[in-house]
């Protein structure tokens, strides 16, 4: 177990009272909620589409996947699709009542 200094203990004492008074500003409680809000809004309106699957069947009557790739619009469907996920993890019920 690693030991812990006084000038540890005090730098964590610091970070910890920034967070505090950085989740206690004015920019945190008025400021950010209206501008995720608009992201929000933004991103749930206008996502990518995910990966196309065609099922088609063959000659043999069995059934096949056809994945139609379009890798621009795969990247842009997981970044958008991660950054409402970061998003529904700030703010759980504003995502809740945009759906």
């Amino acid at each position: 177990m690693p030991k812990i200094t006084g000038l540890d203990f005090a730098y964590a004492s610091i970070n910890f009272q920034s967070n505090l008074a950085i989740s206690n500003s004015y920019l945190h409680q008025q400021v950010y909620p209206k501008i995720f809000r608009e992201a929000r809004t933004i991103m749930f309106d206008f996502m990518a589409k995910p990966t196309e699957v065609l099922l088609t069947i063959d000659e043999d009557g069995e059934v096949e996947e056809e994945h139609i790739e379009d890798s621009e619009n795969i990247f842009l469907y997981d970044r958008m699709r991660e950054t409402l996920i970061y998003m529904t993890h700030i703010d759980t019920n504003a995502m809740n009542q945009l759906i």
